[in-house]
């Protein structure tokens, strides 16, 4: 019997020969069913939630990749496939700042319009949401406000600190800077004179590194792509979802507390949770990236027209 070493196992994993026969099996049943390659299995709940949004018992089948090069690796795979398996078959990807890595773009794909799916979990309507349904901030807008105005002067304090790591990510696309390291954020926040505001430390200068130094034209040309983008949307999504997290649980460390300073009075409802920052519980609240809807109808009905010719 044939044994194969765990280098080959991890190889047979992550090539997209593997998807093609999940596809061809699938397709074996589902000729003309919707299906969708999306990066991770964590995007899954995402787009599980998104796609009922935009259409009622939308039908379409999930392939999950691991990981956005897989993906893009499968598409080409496909492209040159003669055997009909790419028909009704599309991707989403996320931006992050290489796009579809210099590859054609078609109405086959849809490239999430920010960095990822986590910064469109960390906009001020999300956070209104939970402190509606979770944290029980009912009928006292102004309160709401007033919360809402302590993260944005959070967010905009975090994201000065950690735009000069995404400047590096940014940087480094098109250059030869050999491996490029990226840490968890570990940001702590803590409440002070009313406000919450972010510890400082050594984690900023974890955060992204590189056997290489990034030019300074890469900087640069960095500086300037962040100069015209909305910054919560182009910051590394996943810095950003950490720190939205770090937030709520100050929010609801005050909420439960005997003397909370943030909220007038504690809450009585002993049964709150810090787990409602889930994604599952976040989504449902996040507006729907611009143009996913056109895209899901637009393969709607290039699927069935593939699938009647």
């Amino acid at each position: 019997m044939n044994v194969l070493h765990p280098d080959q196992l991890r190889e047979q994993r992550t090539n997209p020969s593997v998807l093609k026969v999940a596809l061809a099996k699938l397709r074996e049943r589902h000729r003309c069913r919707i299906v969708v390659v999306i990066e991770g299995k964590d995007d899954l709940p995402i787009y599980e939630n998104w796609f009922g949004r935009i259409r009622e018992n939308y039908e379409w089948e999930p392939l999950v990749a691991k990981g956005k090069k897989l993906a893009l690796e499968f598409r080409d795979l496909l492209k040159r496939d003669r055997t009909g398996l790419a028909v009704c078959t599309y991707f989403i990807v996320d931006h992050d700042y290489d796009a579809l890595r210099g590859r054609d773009s078609g109405d086959d794909v849809f490239v999430v319009p920010a960095y990822s799916v986590e910064n469109f979990l960390v906009e001020d309507r999300v956070l209104e949401s939970y402190l509606r349904t979770e944290l029980r901030v009912i009928a006292d807008p102004a309160k709401r406000d007033f919360i809402v105005g302590l993260y944005r002067r959070a967010r905009d304090e975090f994201i000065e600190l950690v735009k000069p790591a995404c400047e590096i990510l940014y940087g480094a696309r098109n250059e030869k800077v050999g491996n490029i390291r990226v840490g968890d954020v570990g940001v702590a926040l803590f409440l002070e004179n009313g406000e919450i505001v972010v510890r400082r430390g050594g984690w900023v200068d974890r955060l992204v590194s590189s056997d290489l130094p990034v030019s300074e034209e890469g900087i640069v040309r960095a500086q300037l792509f962040f100069e015209s983008r909305e910054l919560l949307l182009w910051i590394r999504g996943k810095f950003m979802l950490d720190f939205f997290r770090s937030f709520c649980e100050v929010l609801y460390s005050d909420r439960v507390s005997e003397e909370p300073k943030i909220f007038d009075a504690p809450i009585s409802d002993r049964a709150l949770s810090a787990a409602s920052l889930d994604l599952r519980n976040l989504v449902p609240k996040a507006r729907i990236p611009e143009g996913l809807s056109d895209a899901l109808h637009r393969w709607e009905r290039n699927c069935a027209e593939s699938c009647t010719s």
